[in-house]
C-alpha cells in the first residue's frame, strides 16, 4: 500500500509542476478510495501560507491541511484523497487550486500565481483502485487533417470597361453626317428650281421656244 501511495505521489508531483498543468486523473470501484502527495513549493524569500481548495467544490476530494506554512525556498507534501462512496458509474471532475494567501502581504511582497491542476475520478465496475495518472495533453490537429480544399473566396467584382468608339469611326460618322446634309441640300436646290421655272409660263412669260416660233411665222 506505501508503494501505491508512493507511486501516487510522484504522478501528482508531476502534475504540480509550474505553469499550466496536464492534471491527475485516477479509476476507483465504488466505496474505494485512493491518496496521493501534492508537493508544494515556496519560491519566495520568506515562509509563506499556501492554501488548497476544489473548484469547483467536490466532496469527494479531501485535502490534509487544506492549509499549510512552508518555509522559504521549501516545499511541503498536501495530502490529496478522493473517495467514490456510493457513486454511480461515471467520471467526476474539480479543479485543485494552490494559492499563497500570505505572498501579498510579506515584506518584501513575494507574487506566486495560483496553481491549477486538473482531477478527475472515474467510477467504473474494476476490482481494485487504480493509481493516479497525468491526464495526457490533447493532441493538436495535424495539419495533413485539415482539408486541403481551402473555402471558396467570392470573386472580386471587376466593373466592364465600355467600348471606346476608334477615331476612324468617329471620321466616318461625321462624314456621312455631311454627306448626307449635303444630299438633303442638293434635292432641295433641285425641287426649288423645278417649281421656279414651271411658276413662270403660266404668269404670260414666254419661253425661248415660244418666240423662235412667232417669228417664222
Amino acid at each position: 500500500m506505501r508503494k501505491r501511495f508512493t507511486s501516487a505521489a510522484i504522478l501528482l508531483g508531476l502534475a504540480a509542476g509550474a505553469g499550466a498543468q496536464p492534471g491527475a486523473r485516477v479509476t476507483l470501484p465504488p466505496n474505494t478510495r485512493q491518496t496521493g502527495q501534492l508537493p508544494i513549493a515556496n519560491t519566495c524569500l520568506s515562509g509563506q501560507t499556501f492554501k488548497v481548495n476544489s473548484e469547483p467544490p467536490a466532496d469527494w476530494v479531501r485535502f490534509e491541511p487544506s492549509a499549510v506554512n512552508v518555509g522559504r525556498d521549501s516545499s511541503f507534501g498536501v495530502s490529496v484523497t478522493v473517495t467514490a462512496g456510493n457513486r454511480g458509474p461515471g467520471t467526476y471532475r474539480t479543479t485543485v487550486r494552490v494559492i499563497c494567501s500570505s505572498c501579498a502581504a510579506s515584506e518584501p511582497p513575494c507574487m506566486q500565481d495560483p496553481r491549477e491542476i486538473p482531477l478527475e475520478m472515474t467510477v467504473a465496475g474494476v476490482r481494485t483502485a487504480g493509481e493516479f495518472q497525468p491526464i495526457p495533453e490533447p493532441i493538436p490537429d495535424s495539419p495533413a487533417a485539415v482539408s486541403a480544399t481551402p473555402d471558396p473566396q467570392p470573386m472580386p467584382y471587376i466593373q466592364p470597361e465600355q467600348p471606346q468608339p476608334s477615331g476612324n469611326r468617329v471620321f466616318l460618322l461625321v462624314a456621312g453626317a455631311l454627306l448626307a446634309v449635303g444630299l438633303v441640300g442638293i434635292v432641295f436646290a433641285i425641287l426649288s428650281l423645278t417649281v421656279g421655272r414651271k411658276g413662270r409660263v403660266p404668269n404670260g412669260e414666254v419661253s425661248p421656244e415660244s418666240e423662235r416660233h412667232q417669228v417664222r411665222r
